[in-house]
């Protein structure tokens, strides 16, 4: 169990350091999630995995992203100060994720990017439920009616 946890830590204080150096050498022009960028010579340190993960992050976190790789080198140095690891819920790390996440996008107006999209998609989406009810409705109030039955008879 003491190398499982030795292993962890390891692997997330490279993993904090390898992200921070990718949010530090983050170049605009490098192509990325929210733009193909026009360089054909990639800027980041970490490469062009590392610009898009960067991209990524800033796209929807902005500056609170830089809060990721310090979340990950405390969660290393938790991990190895702590010898016996307190058993917590799963709901409580859930929780705590969630309002992280939360906290970060409301930090970088986030909302206001997913609010296009989403209430556009919410609404069609409401529509065509409401078609589609309408179709179902009126398909087994015509199979239901007796005149309809006694039509298709005749």
């Amino acid at each position: 169990m003491r190398g499982l946890r030795e292993s962890a830590v390891i692997g997330l204080g490279v993993l904090a350091l390898v992200l921070l150096v990718a949010l530090a050498t983050y170049n605009r022009d490098d192509p990325g999630f929210s733009a193909a960028g026009d360089s054909t010579v990639v800027h980041n340190r970490i490469g062009p995995i590392g610009a898009w993960f960067a991209d990524v992050l800033f796209f929807l976190f902005g500056r609170p992203a830089f809060l990721f790789p310090v979340m990950l080198g405390a969660s290393s140095w938790l991990l190895l100060r702590c010898g016996q690891a307190e058993r917590g819920s799963r709901m409580n790390t859930v929780v705590r994720i969630a309002g992280f996440v939360a906290q970060s996008a409301s930090d970088a107006n986030v909302w206001i990017n997913v609010l296009q999209y989403a209430i556009p998609l919410g609404a069609t989406a409401l529509a065509l439920r409401g078609i589609f009810r309408q179709r179902v409705s009126r398909f087994i109030a015509l199979r239901h009616r007796p005149s309809h039955r006694l039509a298709a008879a005749a």
